[in-house]
């Protein structure tokens, strides 16, 4: 369904970089559903070698932050990684305009 939104759509949508979240209207708690696209984070799997995944706002806690950053790492290293976290070469955690601040690096294959 997601491939024939761009000209339903239009140009202007994807130029600001919204990327339209799937919700399945016909499950039986839509609540939930609904719940699970406006509080979740998109995973879009990149066609290159890096990926930019956002984990939370400035207005939240910084304890939830480190919450959603630790289980955000963790699930896409064991379930998005094809190789886990053997294919996970670095972790950065940025936020607009500021330099990116390693978080994970591993170490280099003999």
């Amino acid at each position: 369904m997601l491939p024939i939104l761009p000209p339903l759509l239009g140009k202007t949508f994807f130029k600001k970089r919204a990327l339209p979240t799937p919700v399945n209207l016909k499950k039986a708690d839509l609540k939930a559903e609904l719940t699970r696209a406006a509080c979740g984070a998109a995973y879009r799997h990149p066609t290159g070698t890096s990926n930019s995944i956002q984990a939370g706002t400035a207005s939240q806690k910084a304890s939830h932050l480190v919450t959603n950053i630790l289980a955000l790492a963790e699930q896409v290293a064991t379930a998005k990684v094809a190789k886990g976290w053997a294919g996970v070469q670095a972790m950065h955690l940025r936020s607009t305009n500021t330099v990116a601040l390693p978080i994970y690096a591993a170490l280099p294959h003999a």
